[in-house]
């Protein structure tokens, strides 16, 4: 169970070696704090506004996902049907009389 650590850790590299280098694109008339803090701020505002973007488009998928499943079994149910969903059952005398003839043949 050590990979998500190993996985954490050089994710913490990265974002801080990404905030440095950041960091060093802004001009040397700005003070190195206020610059670390104006990147960390607008890095921490993309990526909120990233994962704000995936979750909606992933909600929104799976709302539409869902009602596409749940639709047609609401709209197409036949109330003396059971949970067939539309399907009516065989008629039962038919079936019979179908398995008494291929029975009588094989005596």
């Amino acid at each position: 169970m050590i990979w998500p650590v190993a996985a954490a850790g050089f994710l913490v590299e990265a974002g801080k070696t990404a905030w440095d280098a950041s960091t060093n694109l802004i001009p040397e008339s700005v003070p190195r704090g206020v610059a670390r803090i104006t990147v960390g701020v607008v890095g921490v505002s993309l990526i909120i506004h990233a994962l704000r973007a995936f979750f909606s488009t992933a909600l929104f998928i799976m709302g539409i996902a869902g009602f596409s499943y749940l639709a047609p079994i609401h709209l197409n149910k036949n109330s003396d049907s059971g949970s067939a969903g539309g399907v009516k059952p065989p008629n039962t005398e038919v079936s019979l009389e179908e398995a008494r003839r291929i029975m009588e043949t094989y005596k």
